[in-house]
């Protein structure tokens, strides 16, 4: 393997950067020895992964997450395959009682 000068590595740096989605294996270059740890990750995570990191930077960071007492959590209670706590069910009967309430008064209206 033949030496690099530092100008060698950032034009490589840069042009991995501008064609990371080209396969480093293909193309024989050791990502480790020449990216740092984050160029890295950013040339090999998969496209979704790039844009969620997009969204978070957008955002200020990564969402929260929804806590006891919501409708949202409820959900992923379900889709964890566990029963809702009680918190998480009163907030979603109380959500399906104003909707419930509101239906109502739009067929009383109508």
């Amino acid at each position: 393997m033949t030496t690099m000068t530092p100008t060698d590595l950032e034009t490589l740096r840069r042009s991995l950067h501008i064609l990371g989605r080209l396969s480093p294996v293909k193309y024989g270059i050791r990502l480790r020895s020449v990216l740092t740890p984050q160029e890295h990750d950013d040339v090999a995570m998969s496209n979704a992964e790039r844009q969620r990191r997009w969204r978070d930077r957008q955002r200020g960071g990564p969402p929260e997450k929804a806590g006891h007492g919501t409708r949202a959590r409820a959900a992923k209670h379900r889709r964890d395959g566990e029963p809702p706590c009680d918190e998480c069910l009163a907030a979603e009967r109380a959500y399906n009682a104003e909707i419930a309430r509101q239906r109502r008064a739009a067929d009383r209206g109508a």
